[in-house]
């Protein structure tokens, strides 16, 4: 079964705070994954067992681009 995560949970995994977890959350390139809970939209479990995939494409995308000869 999925566990699900507060954006409070998934900092202290992740070793951030929560407003850097919302704004992963939020962002519409490469989010970090989520559930919205609820009609109104506004609350977001995070998906735990998807961080790990989700932090090495986070590396990938924060490696330098090699520059072309």
């Amino acid at each position: 079964m999925t566990q699900l995560l507060t954006p409070r949970e998934a900092a202290a995994i992740l070793g951030t705070n929560v407003a850097q977890v919302k704004e992963w959350s939020r962002r519409v390139d490469h989010p970090l994954p989520t559930i919205l809970i609820g009609s109104s939209g506004r609350f977001r479990k995070i998906v735990s067992e998807e961080i790990p995939a989700w932090l090495k494409g986070e590396i990938e995308r924060q490696r330098p681009q090699p520059v072309p000869h």
